[in-house]
């Protein structure tokens, strides 16, 4: 965890590494070894060599070399071949097993990103998608018989002892080198043409028939249902999706495992193997072997300790290594391969750590839109609602408008203003607003609902970032922290009483039906607006200025009350009492240790560190819980809410329900399929009203709203099994399946109805990505299928001709997707104030890409060159300029906040760009950001690194964690991993324990299970909960753009006007958020909820919380 290596074994092998000790003491990031020798890459890019000198163990002859810049190492059973950050690639070692590669050096001078090696040759994938072979001619090192179909396209290598085969974009599989280990497929040639991924979950396998090339005992088993297959030197076992394991092979390779076969009927989640032997981990910790005994198959020595808590097992040539939750090693097998380690015993005991756009209308009050029916044939990607009225933004940046005139139907006095540009549109209940990419704001509609904005039209021309609307008033956040109020006095439109409050500072608005709260960046809230709605702090002033109780850190709201809590973990309430901001009757259960609140459209529920839940506000809407109080003592680990319900998911799997039956409270229909056991939960996903949750057994369950995906009977039969993940937009479902097939249900605009794609979706999908409301779907054969809301990603017919094939990757940002490909270049599309937009760089992108990252709105793409190509919104990263020349070479991974980003470089240095107060600059702390970074983890605002020397450096936004003082002096040593949630990090160090700093709801204080963090507890922190509770509660955080839009589980916002803080355009405001979400104002017509607060009859603004 120091960085340091520990050795041990036969001193010719690579066990005596006392020749460069003083070497190995700190900031190795990675060993690699051959048959007889090892290679470490350290932070700072060199590489340290020991054991045999003919198998690698001396790289003196390339010294030089391995100074730097070294990314990755790769071995043959006696060579090495570095990798570096420019491309190159470096070899040394046996010259007959790939040492020399002088034949090719000219080809690995640049562009190599991926090395793999067989037992005497290297083959090296170029960005170009070429393939460069070298080494032993009948091991793999010759390829010149399959020459020309690895000129281009290929985007994986794998290999045996003697052979490889290559995955082409395709979905082709090329193999060559030795015949009777794979390098010969003709016999299976037909099944490798397409689809090498079997979407059908069918195994095809080929080579000597004894070490498992034939499959046809346990044929019958093999034709579905496969999701993993490992091998060993002379057997395969495959996993397939009812948690059972099939073998075949050489018997004493692995190959008969019925001595076992009991324990391998089900709950097996993954299989490790050694040359002869498999190790099998169970669900519930244990582990199961078979194979050659002294090779690892007989564990009987250790088996006491192998019967649970065993969350990873490693595998050498002979023996294993199984990782236990709390940090200790277990090792079994051939002493000489590692299965004996007596001699470093000690320093294992803890600590070991690894839609064609076309718009119907029906109904009154804007139902008929036959004066506009023309312009709704196509090209529509929103459409938002006033109490009478519509506005539809479509992809020309254009606005049309229909309804009751009074209410924003009649758009003609600013017609002009409309023709282009606009990338959002919120309304009120009378009027609208359209916000524009220039960051100037047209409005119309009734004056006195916010249609009039002349008076304070001098402040609207540029700069605003966001617009929320009340009932009756809007207010928008310009990029300075300043907001600017209009539109009904009484309803939010008059801020001059707070008004010197508001002209900095001010990074989000929340709104109830009448009133508004803005959060500041010091913690402090400032309310205004109708005191019957909220309007009114007054009586908890006191807790909500900055300095007292340490700041407020989130505000959630319901129609008409707030709820903050505070740093301490308490929680203040104001507004209507019936709609939550009354809650005197639980005060005493909410004076600390209160870790998030969820609200629906009248009632909060609030986890406690204990896990504990406490209600309160209108009973119906879910303030009452005593029909399920005993159920909630207890295990609870996250809330999810609806407009009138809640839905709690227990560490045990089960889920409970209470609050309005339609809204999702009532799960009584599929209570049984939502308690615990081994078919229970281990997923759920939350749209604005409705829920799915996905069993072990592979079937989902779905309730609340139908409209919002909560009636999935029109999918129902392709449900009941098969699905390994369940993702979401704010209204609709997408479901993958372990054939390769997409199901989909919910809101038909936001990604529920896939049947225009359908045939495509059929099968062979192996990623599915989402915006905030839209889908994309990347296939085995390299082709992108998209659906869902045109405007932010679900229509990509603009770059259809360049996702037909070699696509290996999708990644988004909360409107916007990039697709790499094969060759290295990027495809983007979605919406513009996302970062679909990247004509400016675009001949940067055109070859070379090896990974991209987005955030919020921008993305950052590195190259083989090591250099970054930036994009997207200038506020969120996209203008790199400043660090431009930091950028040219030598970066090997870029990490991303909601509007910053901090490239890793080869050197160990960190250089950061972006919105300041998200990370995007680290000036406090750059001379520690020189040397010796090995990772970089971020938060919504803020980034933690950790050095080689265990040391945390952090910046950013204080709050989200980017001030970790307070726990300076456990971050000086020791720390060997960093894991961030939306608000808070949370570092493990080598002697078990845990240290958090943050959000307190985002899980930054820690202290109320801290006797379960401290050293040797790390099971606390990586087992204490099940995979699928895990998945659960992870889900909501970054996803692989470290974006934080938490696109696939969480609350979801909805309405028209849903505030999500961002620091530039707020295009598409109905973002999902981590866990309990803002929630706003419906359109008229959504779902109703209690209207006693509510003149016009529909639901209020929802929920808000502090997000960057």
């Amino acid at each position: 965890s120091n960085g340091s290596v520990v050795t041990w074994g036969d001193a010719n092998h690579g066990g005596n590494s006392s020749a460069v000790a003083p070497l190995l003491t700190e900031g190795v990031v990675q060993v690699c070894g051959t048959v007889c020798s090892f290679a470490a890459i350290k932070a700072n890019g060199s590489v340290v060599t020991w054991g045999h000198p003919i198998s690698g163990g001396n790289s003196a002859a390339v010294a030089p070399l391995l100074t730097e810049g070294v990314v990755q190492v790769c071995g043959t059973i006696g060579s090495f071949a570095a990798i570096k950050a420019n491309g190159s690639v470096v070899t040394w070692g046996n010259a007959r097993t790939g040492g020399d590669s002088s034949a090719v050096a000219p080809l690995l001078m640049e562009g190599v990103v991926q090395v793999c090696g067989s037992g005497m040759a290297f083959a090296a994938i170029k960005s170009n998608g070429s393939v460069v072979t070298w080494g032993n001619a009948r091991t793999g090192g010759n390829s010149s018989a399959v020459a020309p179909l690895l000129t281009e396209g290929v985007i994986q290598v794998c290999a045996t002892e003697y052979s490889f085969a290559a995955i082409k974009a395709s979905g082709s599989v090329v193999t060559w080198g030795n015949a009777r280990t794979g390098g010969d497929s003709s016999a299976v040639a037909p099944l490798l043409m397409e689809g090498y991924v079997q979407s059908n979950g069918s195994v095809v396998t080929w080579g000597n028939a004894r070490t498992g090339g034939n499959s046809s005992a346990v044929a019958p088993l093999l034709t579905e249902g496969v999701i993993q297959v490992c091998g060993s030197t002379g057997a395969f076992a495959a996993i397939k999706a009812n948690g059972s394991v099939v073998t075949w092979g050489d018997a004493s390779h692995g190959g008969d495992s019925s001595a076992v076969a009991p324990l391998l009927m089900e709950g097996v989640i993954q299989v490790c193997g050694t040359a002869s032997a498999f190790a099998a981990i169970k669900a519930n910790g244990s582990v199961v072997t078979w194979g050659i005994a002294s090779r690892g198959g007989n564990s009987s020595a250790v088996a006491p300790l192998l019967k649970e808590g065993v969350v990873q097992v490693c595998g050498s040539t002979g023996a294993f290594a199984a990782i236990k939750a709390n940090g200790s090693l277990v090792t079994w097998g051939d002493a000489a391969h590692g299965g004996n380690s007596s001699a470093v015993a000690p320093l294992l005991t803890e600590g070991v750590v690894q839609a064609n756009g076309s718009v119907v209308t029906w109904g009154h009050f804007g139902g008929n839109s036959s004066a506009v029916a023309p312009l709704l044939t196509e090209g529509v990607v929103q459409v938002c609602g006033s109490g009478m009225a519509f506005a539809a933004i479509k992809s020309n940046g254009s606005v049309v408008t229909w309804g009751d005139a009074n209410h924003g139907g009649n758009s003609s006095a600013v017609a002009p203003l409309l023709t282009e540009g606009v990338v959002q549109v919120c309304g009120t209940v009378g009027s609208f607003a359209a916000i524009k990419a220039n960051g100037s704001v047209v409005t119309w509609g009734n004056a006195r609902t916010g249609g009039d904005s002349s008076a304070v039209a001098s402040l609207l021309t540029e700069g605003v970032v966001q617009v929320c609307g009340s009932a009756m008033a809007f207010a928008a956040i310009k990029a300075n922290g300043s907001v600017v109020t209009w539109g009904d006095a009484d309803q939010g439109g008059n801020s001059s009483a707070v008004a010197p409050l508001l002209t900095e500072g001010v990074i989000q608005v929340c709104a109830t039906a009448g009133v508004f709260a803005a959060i500041k960046a010091s913690g402090s809230v400032v309310t205004w607006g109708d005191v019957d709605y909220g309007g009114d702090s007054s009586a908890v002033a006191p807790l909500l200025t900055e300095g007292m109780v340490q700041g407020v850190v989130q505000i959630c709201g319901t129609a008409a009350a707030f709820a903050a809590i505070t740093a301490n973990g308490s929680v203040v309430t104001w507004g209507d009492a019936s709609h939550g901001g009354d809650s005197s009757a639980v005060a005493p259960l909410l004076m600390e240790g209160v870790i998030q609140v969820c609200g629906t459209s009248a009632a909060f529920a609030a986890i406690k560190a204990n896990g504990s839940v406490v209600t309160w506000g209108f009973s119906d809407r879910g303030g009452n819980s005593s029909a399920v109080a005993p159920l909630l003592k207890e295990g609870v680990v996250q809330v999810c809410g609806s407009a009138g319900a809640f839905a709690a998911i227990k560490a045990n799997s089960s889920v409970v329900t209470w609050g309005y039956a339609t809204s999702g409270g009532d799960s009584s229909a599929v209570a049984p399929l939502l308690t615990e056991g081994v078919e229970g939960v281990v997923q759920v996903c939350g749209s604005a009203n409705a829920f799915a949750a996905v069993k072990a057994n592979g079937s989902v369950v779905t309730w609340g709203n139908s409209d919002r995906g909560g009636n999935s009977s029109a999918v129902a039969p392709l449900l009941k099994e098969g699905v390994v993940q369940v993702c979401g937009t704010d209204s609709a479902f997408a479901a993958i399946k372990a054939n390769g097939s997409v199901v989909s249900w919910g809101d038909a605009d936001r990604g529920g109805d896939s049947s225009a794609v359908a045939s495509l979706l059929a099968e062979g999908v192996v990623q599915v990505c989402g915006t905030a409301v839209a889908f994309a779907a990347v296939k085995a054969i390299g082709s992108v299928v998209t659906w869902g809301d045109a405007a932010c990603g679900g229509n990509s017919s603009a770059v259809a001709p360049l996702l037909t094939e070699g696509v290996i990757q999708v990644c988004g940002t909360d409107g916007a997707f990039a697709a790499i490909k094969a060759n290295g270049n990027v495809v983007t599309w979605g919406n513009v104030a996302y970062g679909c937009d990247s004509s400016a760089v675009a001949p940067l992108l055109t070859e070379g890409v090896i990974q991209v990252c987005g955030n919020a709105s921008a993305f950052a793409a590195v190259k083989a060159n090591g250099s970054v190509v930036t994009w997207g919104d200038e506020h969120h990263g996209r203008n790199s300029s400043a660090v431009a020349s930091l950028l040219t070479e030598g970066v090997i991974q870029v990490c991303g906040t909601a509007g910053a980003f901090a490239a890793i470089k080869a050197n160990g240095s960190v250089v950061t760009w972006g919105h300041p107060i998200s990370g995007g600059n680290s000036a406090a702390v750059a001379p520690l950001l020189t040397e010796g970074v090995i990772q970089v983890c971020g938060t919504a605002g803020a980034f933690a690194a950790v050095k080689a020397n265990g040391s945390v450096v952090t910046w950013g936004d204080p709050p989200h964690g980017g001030n970790s003082s307070a726990f300076a002096p456990l971050l000086t040593e020791g720390v060997v991993q960093v894991c961030g949630s939306s608000g808070a990090f949370a570092a493990i160090k080598e002697n078990g324990g845990v240290v958090t700093w943050g959000y307190t709801n985002s899980g930054g204080n820690s202290s109320a299970v801290a006797p379960l963090l401290t050293e040797g507890q790390i099971g606390a922190l990586l087992g204490i909960l099940n995979p699928g509770v895990a998945e659960f509660v992870s889900s909501g955080q970054f996803n692989n753009s470290n974006s934080y839009n938490s696109k696939s589980t969480g609350f979801s916002g909805f309405g028209h006007s849903m505030p999500h803080f961002n620091l530039n355009e707020a295009v598409q405001q109905q973002q999902q958020q981590q866990q309990q979400q803002p929630q706003q104002q419906q359109s008229p017509g959504s779902s109703s909820s209690d209207s006693s607060k509510q003149p016009w009859g529909q639901p209020a603004l929802l929920s808000c919380r502090l997000s960057l």
